[in-house]
């Protein structure tokens, strides 16, 4: 406790000279506890030592994050005290620079900085008019708000009455703390004492709640300050005693009750580092809402820094330095049940490694052993492509591979919002060749009509083939014909790399009474005669071209190897036989134009002497029976 003489202090009916040296005598401490501190900084600017060059330093606030200090001074040869504010750089401040908006012919006193550094809480003093008895000196909270880099006009907040001073924003930015001897019904001195109020919306607050006053004569309250040390929300004030010959002024600390806590903030600090040499750096944080995409506030740093995020919203944090990559971290504190505080150390690079996804523009498949232009920023990579680009200027790379036309991708570093690790997609357009097919009988070489079916060989693509078709280069096409009157045929088609009109004539062999087709591919489960699906794409070649002939009559038969005996390979064919042709049937073709018989090992088309002689052996044919 200190004492200092003063003149008696009577109702605080006082002239403006006198409240403004009970000002400085208060100390009032700045916003986070640290006015020794902050004074010596201040007075460490690189202009000089202001208290030296004649400046009398007021009120002082610091911002959450330290790098930003908003003090009440007058400089020598003025009359008034102004709002100036100053930025650390490294381990001096900035040069002062006046709040020019905020500032006014009239006394700027006890400045009192949001977390998220976009208001400014200040007191406005304005003297009585001379030669008016009825008029009193006002002192009333006024707020500044930063819009697009500049302090706006101040307005006074709805609650201020003329009788406030020391406002204190808590960090979530919506609830004030202040001193006022705003008369009430129930007072009997005019002290001052610590009131509470909370933001409504923009414009409108809570009427204020006095949470402490001292019911003594002269004796009043203000100077606040959070006590950051506290494990409660704790407010540290000035109590200044009054009496005829000495002015006692003494720290006090008051727990604020439950209703006055402020909203839940999460606090995050951490560093920001270069990635390859883990040096400090200088950055630039911004805040946005991350459902909205609003900016909230835009906060420099030397290194190190600390963010507030209240309660209610969704944030994006991104974190910038120039000449380096970005960085974003996703908070949620929509549903924040209390003061929480992390840790996230950031590391930025100069150089930007970016994985390049290339893919199919038809079919959106991946696309592998791409080749890319300028080869000096491409890592080789089996699964599309690695790209290290320095930062700082503009990149043009060119995608290629055989079969497609090539695609460039344009990367902007100097103004892009890229990761020091990303993603980025680029399609190829495949390249095409027109094919024409031509059908012909092979015995009269007639033109023939027919359908034709294309099945790419290289990628899922099934194409109807009309009179002209683009068709893939460098991909094999398995073309399946089908036209009336002739046996079905699946032949290869290879399409080269060019654009010239590729010609396939291809023969088919007319359908002929009592002759024999051997169908590939039909397969039964071991000792069974269940068909294995991969049986189905043959069959249904013989259902097209059943349903492409009404009046064809086929016979099914059905043979074996030599293992086991007659009497059981004739059975197991004969009903290997009949399953096959109930397929048909229940595909559509009538039963009786499909009949079936079980050869055995009777009429082997190769002798079984090896494994894969008896698989030829085991096979399913059809004879035509009718026309």
């Amino acid at each position: 406790m200190t004492k200092r003489k003063s003149t008696s202090l009577r109702n605080w009916k006082l002239s403006k000279r006198l409240y403004i040296l009970l000002c400085v005598a208060a100390t009032c401490m700045p916003q986070w506890g640290l006015s020794g501190q902050m004074r010596k900084a201040v007075a460490e600017t690189e202009l000089n030592d202001l208290q030296q060059i004649g400046w009398t330093i007021q009120h002082s606030s610091l911002s959450y994050d330290k790098q930003t200090i908003v003090f009440s001074a007058r400089k020598s040869g003025s009359t008034e005290y102004d709002l100036y504010i100053a930025k650390r750089n490294g381990a001096k401040w900035s040069s002062p620079e006046p709040l020019t908006n905020a500032n006014s012919a009239y006394d700027e006193l006890f400045p009192s900085i949001s977390s998220d550094e976009n208001r400014i809480f200040f007191v406005r003093h304005i003297p009585a008019k001379p030669n008016d008895k009825k008029s009193t000196d006002t002192y009333s909270i006024y707020v500044t708000t930063r819009e697009g880099g500049k302090w706006d006009n101040p307005q006074t907040i709805v609650i201020s009455n003329g009788h406030d001073i020391s406002p204190l924003i808590m960090p979530d930015n919506r609830t004030l703390l202040f001193a006022s001897n705003r008369p009430t019904a129930d007072k009997k001195e005019q002290n001052y004492a610590i009131y509470y109020t909370r933001q409504l919306d923009k414009h409108n607050w809570y009427l204020p709640e006095e949470l402490l006053r001292a019911d003594e004569k002269n004796v009043n309250y203000y100077g606040l300050t959070i006590d950051d040390k506290a494990s409660v929300p704790t407010v540290r004030f000035t109590k200044q005693v009054c009496n005829r010959k000495d002015t006692v002024y003494s720290a006090e600390f008051f727990p604020l009750p439950a209703k006055c806590h402020p909203q839940p903030v999460k606090t995050i600090t951490g560093t920001i580092k270069d990635l390859e040499n883990k040096n400090y750096i200088a950055g630039v944080i911004t805040v946005y809402d991350a459902i909205t995409s609003q900016e909230i506030t835009t906060l420099s740093n030397q290194g190190r820094y600390t963010i507030a995020l209240p309660v209610g919203l969704k944030y994006i944090v991104d974190v910038t330095s120039q000449g380096y990559s970005h960085e974003y971290i996703e908070y949620d504190c929509t549903d924040l049940a209390h003061d929480t505080t992390e840790t996230e150390h950031i590391l930025l690079s100069k150089t930007l490694q970016i994985h390049v996804n290339v893919f199919d523009a038809e079919t959106q498949m991946p696309l592998s052993h791409v080749q890319c232009q300028p080869k000096q920023y491409v890592r080789p990579n089996a699964n599309g492509v690695d790209i290290s680009l320095p930062i700082g200027n503009i990149y043009t790379i060119q995608f290629s591979k055989q079969g497609y036309a090539p695609n460039e991708l344009t990367i902007n570093t100097k103004k892009e919002v890229l990761l020091p690790s990303s993603e980025l997609d680029i399609d190829l357009l495949p390249g095409k060749a027109p094919l024409k097919v031509q059908l012909y009988d092979l015995d009269s070489h007639q033109p023939v009509s027919g359908n034709i079916g294309l099945s790419n060989q290289d990628r899922e693509e099934e194409i109807e083939y009309a009179d002209l078709v683009l068709v893939r280069q460098g991909n094999s096409y398995l073309a399946h014909i089908c036209a009336t009157g002739y046996y079905f045929i699946d032949t290869l088609l290879t399409i080269p790399y060019n654009t010239t009109l590729q010609n396939h004539r291809i023969g088919l062999r007319s359908i002929k009474e009592k002759e024999t087709i051997q169908l590939k591919n039909i397969q039964f489960e071991y000792n069974s005669a269940s068909l294995l699906e991969s049986s189905y794409a043959e069959l249904e070649k013989v259902i097209s071209l059943l349903k492409a002939n009404p009046s064809l009559r086929i016979e099914l038969a059905a043979h074996t190897d030599d293992f086991g005996t007659d009497a059981y390979n004739n059975k197991l064919s004969q009903r290997r036989g009949e399953v096959v042709r109930k397929y048909l049937v229940k595909h559509g073709i009538a039963s009786e134009r499909v009949t079936a018989v079980g050869y055995g090992k009777k009429q082997p088309l190769v002798p079984n002497d090896s494994d894969e002689n008896r698989a030829i052996n085991r096979r399913v044919e059809f004879k035509v029976t009718g026309i």
